[in-house]
């Protein structure tokens, strides 16, 4: 018989390292940005439109909305207010790039765009993730299963806790609020990630 607290075990899992991974990929991308000179040399270019970039095909308009978006999602970890904006447009003009620059600005701004990139991968692999997720807790009313128990009570075949699930369920609805345009509820969800992540143990 399926198991479906086992199955929400598992994904929240795999799900807790990715999040880590796009958290600690965000902070290395923005603090690097104002330690090299990257700063500078997006803005000496004159334009908006003009590419910056070779490899990841930014523009300096999208180059500096990722700047602020891997900015948010540092704050969005850390109990900090985020921006309400559409980032998950700007997540998509990360990974599809838009205008090749003929030659390398700057290693710096090179570098770091391709970091970027990488962490604009992963931040849409978990806004995919948690859609079906959230959808998921909710279509199957997991939400109804645990409502009356504590939330020190071990769910049924898991090691873990309704706490873990449902704070795990509130991080990811509030991502997806981030990504697409919504207010986000501050939370200290380092601290849920860190949780699942001491499951994997």
């Amino acid at each position: 018989m399926k198991n479906i607290f086992n199955d929400f075990e598992q994904e929240m899992i795999s799900l807790a390292s990715k999040l880590n991974t796009l958290f600690v990929d965000s902070s290395a991308v923005y603090n690097s940005y104002f330690k090299t000179s990257a700063t500078s040399d997006i803005t000496g270019v004159a334009n908006g439109t003009d590419a910056v970039t070779v490899a990841s095909k930014l523009t300096k308009t999208t180059y500096l909305a990722g700047i602020t978006f891997v900015e948010d999602i540092e704050d969005f970890f850390t109990n900090t207010a985020v921006t309400t904006t559409d980032y998950q447009a700007t997540a998509m003009k990360i990974f599809y790039g838009e205008t090749e620059r003929g030659s390398v600005l700057s290693y710096a701004v090179e570098s770091l765009g391709d970091r970027m990139k990488e962490a604009m991968t992963n931040a849409l692999d978990i806004m995919y993730k948690a859609d079906y997720l959230v959808n998921l807790y909710f279509d199957e009313q997991v939400d109804a299963m645990v409502t009356s128990l504590s939330n020190q009570k071990i769910l049924p075949g898991t090691n873990i806790t309704k706490y873990h699930l449902v704070s795990m369920v509130t991080l990811l609805q509030q991502y997806q609020n981030m990504l697409k345009n919504s207010a986000v509820s501050t939370g200290d969800y380092l601290a849920t990630v860190n949780l699942w992540l001491g499951q994997i143990s």
